[in-house]
């Protein structure tokens, strides 16, 4: 009778640890699983493909390289919009993203496929290319047909090393009463949606070309947005890349 006891008590002890044992276990896996929530939840805006990638990252600890690449108008400066944005999304999604932030100052993109400039992001082989491709540079000196032409070839260098590139192309920033800049703009957005690229259209957030208010977001010279115009622009894109 002592001995059926003695094992009771010690059957009974072993019990309540393993209770105890599945519960934590229980509110680990509870954790896992909200973080992995978390990842999805942000990703719901962003096409299957580069939703798999990022999750799947997130899930084995690996980084995507995302590389931001365009005129001075994708600056490096702290207040620019791509460092913003670079610190939004790392504060979303934590260590998941590499970013390399390079841009090429008053060059055209016949300039940069000439003095073979692309290479820089062709060397850096990224995951994600979020390109910004110059054509407020290229206005009224390189003609938006050879823009596109342009564009096609710096893709296809960069296809070549790494056929599963994602490539999201973007304008550079809107300006005030301009007349043949906006037309080519919308040649730009056509051929992006016709070529199967993600089209990032942050013009829909600045206010409309012929409002006078839209010169308050651009510097002095229209050359590049301003504080506030780098802010709208990185608003835009981080609502894009991190579903709130």
């Amino acid at each position: 009778m002592v001995g059926y006891l003695h094992w009771q008590e010690k059957i009974s002890a072993q019990a309540s640890i393993s209770n105890v044992e599945k519960s934590e276990s229980k509110d680990i896996n509870s954790l896992t699983a909200s973080g992995s929530q978390n990842v999805k939840d942000y990703t719901k805006n962003l096409p299957p493909n580069l939703k798999i990638m990022i999750e799947d990252a997130s899930n084995k600890g690996k980084k995507i390289k995302f590389v931001i690449y365009g005129s001075e108008t994708t600056s490096n400066n702290k207040n620019a919009w791509p460092n913003i944005l670079k610190t939004e999304m790392n504060e979303a999604y934590g260590s998941v993203f590499e970013f390399i932030i390079i841009s090429e100052k008053d060059k055209t993109s016949k300039e940069v496929v000439n003095e073979n400039l692309f290479e820089k992001v062709t060397k850096e082989n990224p995951d994600v290319l979020l390109f910004e491709p110059f054509l407020l540079k290229d206005n009224g000196e390189v003609g938006i047909i050879n823009t596109l032409l342009n564009i096609e070839d710096m893709i296809a260098d960069l296809k070549e090393k790494n056929e599963d590139v994602f490539v999201m192309l973007q304008p550079p920033h809107p300006l005030y009463n301009a007349t043949f800049y906006p037309k080519e703009v919308q040649e730009f957005k056509q051929f992006a949606l016709a070529e199967g690229y993600i089209y990032l259209d942050h013009w829909q957030s600045w206010p409309k070309q012929n409002d006078s208010e839209l010169k308050q977001y651009l510097s002095e010279d229209n050359a590049k947005p301003n504080d506030k115009g780098n802010r709208v622009w990185a608003d835009y894109l981080a609502q894009y890349f991190i579903s709130r």
